[in-house]
């Protein structure tokens, strides 16, 4: 089989998808740790805010000069360039645009890896309007990435504040009838991909919805990494885990 190319944008569960990946099936990449430890460092997260602190990334570089037989890279954020050159089965996991944004403001990455809440609030001159909550505004920021084009930031800028759905114009970025990261059509074509998979498919079938279709199943290996996955969130978060928000203004 040929080798795998795994693309994802922040925020939406690409190292779950690469270690269930590995965990599960005989595909391997290069990290600069060996595969036990990286595993180890990667998933000894203390708590959900310092979640990149502790991300392993595998060497694309490296993976590629090795003599491994069946190769896994991964691409977080590519660009066009990246998905056009690359020659293999194209997997893309993704996740609902308001999933993706709220978790990136709980995990200090993507769009909040340097820039805190009040730093885009400000940005957008909403810091001092009482009447949005941050809440809000991660849902407005969540739906202005569903729209290609000039949606963001204009769209989430100006009052008067109706409700999101009508706050933000455009045609709305969709997959299976999902509100997604634009640049999931943009940037890479989610259309194109020989597999694409939400993360909380991952998750509800515990790892067997993106092994199956590479020749493998879930093992307990999978089984008891996915748990501890889970185990990592808020309780608040693992329900976004287990349902994905279809509708465009879920909150």
């Amino acid at each position: 089989m040929n080798d795998i190319h795994l693309f994802y944008y922040g925020a939406s569960g690409g190292f779950c998808a690469l270690w269930t990946i590995l965990l599960g099936t005989d595909y391997r990449c290069i990290f600069k740790q060996d595969f036990d430890s990286a595993f180890d460092s990667n998933w000894d997260i203390k708590n959900v805010s310092t979640w990149k602190k502790t991300e392993q990334w595998p060497d694309n570089e490296l993976t590629l000069q090795s003599d491994i037989d069946k190769k896994i890279y991964f691409y977080c954020n590519p660009r066009k360039e990246v998905w056009n050159q690359s020659v293999g089965l194209k997997i893309v996991l993704y996740t609902d645009v308001y999933t993706q944004i709220y978790f990136a403001h709980r995990k200090n990455a993507f769009y909040f890896l340097r820039n805190t809440l009040e730093h885009w609030r400000n940005k957008l001159k909403l810091l001092e309007d009482p009447k949005i909550t941050d809440d809000e505004f991660l849902h407005r920021m969540a739906a202005a990435q569903a729209r290609p084009g000039p949606g963001w930031p204009t769209d989430v800028l100006y009052p008067p504040w109706p409700p999101i759905s009508q706050n933000v114009k455009g045609v709305p970025a969709k997959y299976n009838d999902m509100e997604i990261h634009n640049r999931l059509l943009t940037e890479i074509d989610i259309n194109a991909a020989d597999i694409a998979i939400t993360l909380q498919s991952i998750i509800k079938t515990q790892g067997s919805s993106i092994l199956i279709p590479l020749g493998f199943d879930t093992n307990d290996k999978c089984v008891s990494f996915l748990d501890h996955y889970k185990s990592l969130h808020t309780d608040d978060m693992i329900k976004h885990l287990l349902v994905e928000n279809k509708n465009s203004d879920p909150y």
